[in-house]
């Protein structure tokens, strides 16, 4: 899974990775038998053990080309940038 700066809508979205090359990485270390068990697997990542979270917090997690990041615990208590418009 790869974690880097990715751009969508000419915003670029900071140290993210995409849904579907998780499910696919699920799958291919046969973590998961299937793509949807491999969504449900990520969904309890992301909502149960709060791992990770859509960029834009707007979608639960997806079998699609769609941006998360992991959760970070700042050090001081401030949340760093992590959008920048161009």
């Amino acid at each position: 899974i790869e974690v880097r700066d990715r751009k969508f809508h000419l915003q670029t979205y900071h140290d993210c990775f995409v849904g579907s090359e998780v499910v696919d990485y699920l799958i291919d270390h046969e973590l998961a038998p299937s793509r949807s068990a491999a969504v449900g697997i990520g969904r309890e990542l992301m909502n149960s053990l709060g791992a990770f979270e859509h960029v834009a917090k707007d979608h639960d997690f997806k079998d699609e080309y769609l941006f998360y990041r992991f959760i970070k615990e700042e050090e001081d208590g401030e949340e760093e940038k992590k959008v920048d418009e161009e």
